[in-house]
């Protein structure tokens, strides 16, 4: 008798018992809401029941998200990568905040390695005043008396030579 069923036969049977099996269930458990599903609202085809329409929900039942510590959000207006647009329609002083917001932290970096060089090869404090001699041409933008005070006094904090106001003032000439 087996070697009458074929697996054409065989998957018919299986498609139409999985069929009924899901759709027993389907019935017991969503058959109120089923009804409701497909109803017409309106003239349009509106899932009804307890299912929310997105359009009518609240904005989130959690309220809005926060962003993380240190993210913030920008309209694509606001945003530029080319130096032409970049600046335009700022102040003389926002400029300068700008170019300083990339030229203080790299000369910061650089002083670093600077000071960590002088250490380690014992050097003293005439190598210390060559190395800036090559360093300090790289960063033209900073130009400003109170920056450049306050990396003299992070030059004398740091290190382990003190640097006078005459070697500071020679530096940045």
């Amino acid at each position: 008798m087996l070697y009458n069923i074929t697996w054409q036969h065989y998957c018919l049977y299986v498609a139409i018992a999985l069929a009924l099996w899901y759709g027993v269930f389907f019935w017991i458990y969503y058959g109120g809401k089923a009804q409701n599903l497909f109803k017409k609202r309106d003239g349009k085809l509106f899932p009804g029941g307890d299912i929310l329409d997105p359009d009518e929900t609240d904005e989130d039942l959690l309220g809005k998200p926060v962003e993380e510590y240190g993210v913030s959000t920008a309209e694509g207006q606001d945003i530029s990568f080319s130096a032409k647009t970049a600046g335009a329609g700022k102040t003389d002083a926002a400029r300068h905040e700008d170019n300083m917001r990339g030229a203080l932290p790299d000369l910061m970096e650089e002083l670093k390695l600077v000071i960590q060089t002088v250490q380690s090869e014992q050097g003293s404090k005439e190598d210390f005043l060559a190395l800036l001699e090559f360093t300090l041409p790289k960063y033209p933008g900073i130009t400003s008396r109170s920056e450049l005070a306050a990396i003299g006094e992070w030059i004398n904090n740091n290190s382990s030579f003190e640097l006078t106001r005459e070697d500071l003032s020679r530096l940045w000439d």
